[in-house]
C-alpha cells in the first residue's frame, strides 16, 4: 500500500509526462476489431482505451481551426503540482482516503496516488480555471459566408464565450468524467465524505450563505444545511454503491476526530428524512443510497432545509415527468456520475437543474458550433459555445489519462478475440445481412427490409399487406414476385419495382444450386417457401416434407407467428468431446471447420473456454427483432446449463426497484470459488449501465451484437482489480454466420 509520502513522489515524478492533453487521433477506420478474422486479432489495452474515448474526445473536440477554443486546467494543475513542495503535497493527500478494505468475498483496494491527488483538487480547488471560446469577425465571415459574394449585409459581431471558476470549493455541478474503470464508485464516495467531513464541511456551509448575500432565495433566513449527502442509483448498482460504500467506511473513520459517527441509509422509512440528519448531532455524517425516482420526493419533503451533496449514477429524467414544480430542498453540490454524450444530451432534454445549468438542452457535439455558424444560426453557435466553455470546468478530463495511467498494471494487458464460424440456415437472414442466425425469422419483415432504401421507407398499412402474402400456404417466389408488384400503399403508389429486383437478385445469389434436397436444377419461380426459416424446396420434394429439413419447424405456412423461436434440444451437442491437451486456440478453429448451426457453435465454444479454465463468463447473445417472437430467447439458458456445467444467470431479468434479486446473482457471481459462473444478456444495454463486471475472464457473443454493447462490455470487464493477473489478456470468443 503506498504511504502518502510514496504518493507524492510518483506525482513529482510523473506529472510532466501523464498530465497531458489526450493524444492525437488514432486512425480507428482500420481497427474493425469485430469483424471476422480467421486468425484472431489481438487488441492492446492502450488501443481499446483510446477507441472508448474516441466518441468523447470527439463529442468535446471543436476541430474548426478558425474556432479558438482555450482551456487552461491541465497546465494549471501542472503548475501547481510544480510549486507545492513534496512534503506539503503528501500532508494533503494524507487526509485522503486510503482507498476501499477487504471482505470475505473481496479483496482489499488502495487507491493510486492520482486517484488520491484528483480527490483532494476537486473539493480544494486550490487554483482558478478559465475557458474561452472566440470567433472573430473575420473567422465568423469565412465559415458562414462565401467569399465571393462580397461584404454587404455580413455580421459584425463576433462570438466570444469565457468562463471561470474560482479557486476554493468544488462547482456546483460536477460531471465526473473519469475513464472507464477508473473507480468512479469508491471516488465520488470519498469525494462525499470529505466535503462532509470537519476539515471542509464548515467551510462550504460558509461559502454557501455568502453566495446567498444580496439575493432573493428560496427557503428559511437561516438556511440549515445538514450534513447529508444523497447517492441516488439504479437497481443493477444499488447493491454495488451501498457494499463499496460500507467497504470504504473503515478509511473514512481513520480520518474523523474520536467520537464521529457516520451514518448509511439505504431505504426509505419514515425515521429518515432531511429532518432528522439535520437535528442528529454535529458530530455525524450521513449518507442516503436511495434510487433517483426518490430523490425529489425526499428534497420536497422539507424544503427549508439544504443538503450538502447529491450524486447522480448515469442521470436520467424523472418517470414519470414532473407536470408542476414545487419548493425543493437545495443542494450545495450536485455531481453526476457519468461522460457518455449521447446520455448527457438526453438527460438535458427535459425539465431539469442540468438544463438549467447548459442553458437548454445539449447539443450534439462541438462540431455543431461550426455547422450552425455556417447556417446563419448564430443564436445556437453562442449557446454551444457557452455549453462547451461550461463542461470544460465542470468536468475532470485533465485527470483521465493520469489515472488511467496509474490503474494500467491492475488491468488485462490486452483483449484476445477469436472468431467461431457457424452455418447459415436461413434465407431471412441472408436477406436482411446479420450475422445472428439461431432461430426461425419471420420472411415477412425480411422481405419489409430488403425492399426498403432511402428513396422508398414502408408504411405500416403496405408492411400489413405483405405479412398477409405469407399466410399463403407453400409460397413460391414467383407468387411471391407478383403479389409484391400488387401492393399499394394508402395513396395507390406501388412497391418500386427496382426494389423488387434487387429482392429477387438477393435471392438469386443464395440458391445458385436448385433445389437443395433432390440437388437439381430448378427455376427461381419454381422453388417454394420451407416453413418460417424461408430456405426452399422443388415442388416435386415439398409434399414429402412435413417439417422444414433445415429449421425442423411444419411446412405450413411461411411465416408461422405462433411457433417458438427456440431452437431444437439436439442443437445443444453433448456428444462432440475435444482432447483436453489441445490449446484452446485449436479447439475453437475446429469447431469452425465444423460448419455446425450457430447454437451448436456456441455451445461447444462454452464448453470449450470452459474446458480451459474460465470459469467468470459475461455472455451477450444477440435477439433479432425480427424473429417471430422476440420475446422469447433465442438460446435456452437451461440447456445450456445443464450441457456445459455452468451456473448462469439471465441478466435481462430484475433490472427494476432497487434491484434485490440482481444483487443475489451479482453476489454469487463475484464469489470467489470454483463453480463456473455466467451473465447471459440478450440484446438489453440497461445490464451493462453502470455494472461492475471486473471479475470476467471471457466473453462470448452469438450473433451480430450491437457494437456499442461490445464496447461497453468489455469496458465493464477490462477493469482493475487486485487479484487480476496482469500478464493474462482477456479473451473474447465471437460465433458468427
Amino acid at each position: 500500500m503506498p504511504s502518502a509520502q510514496e504518493c507524492a513522489a510518483r506525482i513529482k515524478a510523473s506529472y510532466r509526462s501523464v498530465v497531458e492533453e489526450p493524444p492525437g487521433d488514432l486512425d480507428l477506420g482500420s481497427y474493425n476489431w469485430f469483424s471476422p478474422a480467421a486468425e484472431g486479432r489481438c487488441i492492446p489495452l492502450v488501443d481499446i482505451a483510446r477507441r472508448a474515448d474516441k466518441e468523447y474526445e470527439t463529442w468535446r473536440r471543436i476541430e474548426e481551426p478558425l474556432i479558438e477554443h482555450s482551456c487552461d486546467s491541465t497546465q494549471r494543475l501542472k503548475d501547481w503540482i510544480e510549486h507545492t513542495p513534496e512534503g506539503d503535497l503528501a500532508r494533503m493527500i494524507d487526509t485522503t482516503p486510503r482507498g476501499v478494505s477487504s471482505t470475505a468475498q473481496h479483496p482489499a483496494f488502495e487507491f493510486t496516488p492520482y486517484q488520491r491527488l484528483s480527490m483532494l483538487i476537486f473539493v480544494t480547488a486550490p487554483f482558478a480555471t478559465t475557458s474561452k471560446i472566440t470567433v472573430d469577425t473575420d473567422s465568423l465571415r469565412a465559415i458562414a459566408y462565401d467569399p465571393r459574394l462580397g461584404g454587404s449585409g455580413k455580421r459584425k459581431l463576433p462570438i466570444q464565450t469565457q468562463f471561470s471558476l474560482q479557486k476554493g470549493e468544488p462547482p456546483d455541478v460536477a460531471i465526473i468524467d473519469l475513464p472507464t474503470g477508473a473507480g468512479k464508485t469508491a471516488w465520488s464516495l470519498c469525494v462525499l465524505f470529505l466535503m462532509m467531513a470537519p476539515l471542509h464541511f464548515p467551510r462550504l456551509s460558509r461559502s454557501h450563505h455568502r453566495k446567498m448575500l444580496g439575493q432573493v432565495h428560496e427557503g428559511d433566513l437561516l438556511m440549515i444545511i445538514a450534513r447529508l449527502s444523497i447517492v441516488a442509483v439504479g437497481p443493477t448498482v444499488f447493491a454495488h454503491f451501498v457494499n463499496t460504500l460500507n467497504r470504504l467506511l473503515p478509511r473514512m473513520q481513520e480520518l474523523l476526530p474520536a467520537g464521529f459517527k457516520i451514518n448509511v441509509w439505504s431505504k426509505m422509512s419514515k425515521h429518515y428524512s432531511l429532518k432528522a440528519a439535520a437535528d442528529a448531532s454535529e458530530d455525524t455524517m450521513t449518507f442516503w443510497v436511495m434510487t433517483p425516482d426518490k430523490v425529489n420526493q425526499v428534497r420536497r419533503e422539507f424544503p427549508s432545509i439544504a443538503l450538502l451533496g447529491c450524486l447522480v449514477d448515469e442521470f436520467t429524467q424523472d418517470k414519470p415527468a414532473v407536470r408542476s414544480r414545487t419548493d425543493m430542498s437545495p443542494v450545495l453540490k450536485q455531481m453526476i456520475n457519468q461522460a457518455t454524450p449521447h446520455r448527457l444530451t438526453a438527460a438535458t432534454g427535459g425539465n431539469s437543474y442540468l438544463r438549467d445549468f447548459f442553458g437548454g438542452q445539449l447539443w450534439g457535439s462541438a462540431g455543431n458550433l461550426r455547422s450552425s455558424i455556417a447556417k446563419h444560426d448564430f443564436k445556437n453557435a453562442y449557446i454551444i459555445s457557452q455549453q462547451m466553455c461550461k463542461l470544460d470546468l465542470v468536468t475532470l478530463t485533465a485527470f483521465r489519462n493520469p489515472v488511467r495511467a496509474d490503474l494500467c498494471a491492475l488491468m488485462p494487458p490486452s483483449l484476445q478475440v477469436e472468431f467461431v464460424r457457424a452455418r447459415r440456415q436461413t434465407l431471412a437472414s441472408y436477406l436482411v445481412g446479420t450475422r445472428t442466425d439461431v432461430g426461425p425469422i419471420s420472411m415477412a419483415t425480411a422481405v419489409c427490409a430488403m425492399i426498403q432504401d432511402r428513396q422508398y421507407r414502408l408504411r405500416p398499412y403496405t408492411r400489413a399487406k405483405i405479412e398477409q402474402i405469407f399466410k399463403d400456404a407453400f409460397l413460391n417466389m414467383a407468387d411471391l414476385f407478383t403479389a409484391l408488384l400488387s401492393v399499394t400503399d394508402e395513396a395507390g403508389r406501388p412497391i418500386p419495382p427496382a426494389s423488387i429486383e434487387r429482392l429477387k437478385q438477393r435471392y438469386q445469389d443464395f440458391v445458385l444450386d436448385g433445389c437443395p434436397i433432390c440437388m437439381c436444377d430448378k427455376s427461381v419461380e419454381d422453388l417454394r417457401f420451407c416453413g418460417a426459416c424461408g430456405y426452399a424446396l422443388c415442388s416435386d420434394c415439398v409434399p414429402h416434407c412435413a417439417r422444414c429439413p433445415f429449421c425442423r419447424k411444419a411446412m405450413q405456412y411461411a411465416n408461422p407467428t405462433d411457433d417458438s423461436a427456440t431452437p431444437a434440444v439436439d442443437d445443444y451437442s453433448v456428444e462432440i468431446t475435444f482432447p483436453s491437451s489441445m490449446p484452446l486456440k485449436n479447439v475453437l478453429r475446429s469447431i469452425a471447420q465444423a460448419n455446425h448451426k450457430q447454437v451448436t457453435a456456441t455451445t461447444l465454444a462454452l464448453r470449450a473456454v470452459l474446458g480451459a479454465g474460465y470459469k467468470r463468463l459475461l455472455i451477450l447473445v444477440h435477439r433479432p427483432v425480427w424473429t417471430a417472437r422476440a420475446h422469447i430467447n433465442p438460446i435456452s439458458i437451461e440447456r445450456l446449463q445443464a450441457v456445459c456445467g455452468i451456473r448462469i444467470f439471465d441478466a435481462d431479468l430484475f433490472l427494476h426497484g432497487k434491484g434485490s434479486r440482481f444483487e443475489l446473482m451479482k453476489a454469487e457471481f463475484d464469489a470467489v470459488d470454483d463453480q463456473p459462473k455466467a451473465f447471459m444478456c440478450f440484446s438489453n444495454p440497461e445490464f451493462m449501465v453502470g455494472t461492475d463486471l471486473c471479475t470476467t475472464d471471457c466473453i462470448l457473443t452469438s450473433g451480430t451484437v450491437d457494437e456499442d454493447i461490445l464496447t461497453q462490455s468489455i469496458g465493464r470487464a477490462i477493469r482493475p482489480h487486485p487479484n487480476r493477473d496482469p500478464d493474462k489478456p482477456l479473451l473474447m470468443v465471437t460465433i458468427h454466420v
